[in-house]
């Protein structure tokens, strides 16, 4: 499994991308759903699965007061995410920057020009920009 620091790293080169993004902290069998998925959807397009995560989680920054404790470590999360068979993880830096990116831009930026995402799952819980 690659791993990249950073949404704008100039080594990362996805073919077919298929994307979810979130922070997959204890990785639930909610999370377990959408990571098979985007698996499933890269192997059969021959693509690459990847998996958009942030750190420290958002709310360490936008709601302090409210920021979750971590079910688990950096390394364990990565290891349970390689373990499902997840080619590329990127974890991107949520400082006040990026957080205050709108959602439009991300998407565009991001996802469609950086990225180039063919397919995107998300939870239903998911809110961005």
């Amino acid at each position: 499994m690659e791993i990249f620091r950073h949404i704008e790293d100039r080594n990362i080169s996805l073919p077919k991308p298929i994307l979810t993004l979130g922070n997959f902290d204890g990785i639930h069998l909610g999370h377990q759903a959408l990571l098979q998925r985007v698996v499933e959807d890269a192997k059969t397009c021959g693509g690459r699965s990847v998996v958009l995560t942030f750190e420290p989680h958002p709310l360490k920054i936008l709601a302090p007061e409210r920021a979750p404790e971590l079910i688990l470590t950096h390394k364990d999360k990565m290891i349970l995410l390689d373990s499902f068979g997840v080619d590329t993880v990127i974890i991107q830096p949520f400082n006040p920057s990026f957080a205050n990116v709108e959602a439009e831009e991300f998407v565009r930026r991001y996802l469609v020009e950086r990225l180039g995402v063919r397919k995107m799952w998300v939870g239903r819980d998911l809110r961005f920009g």
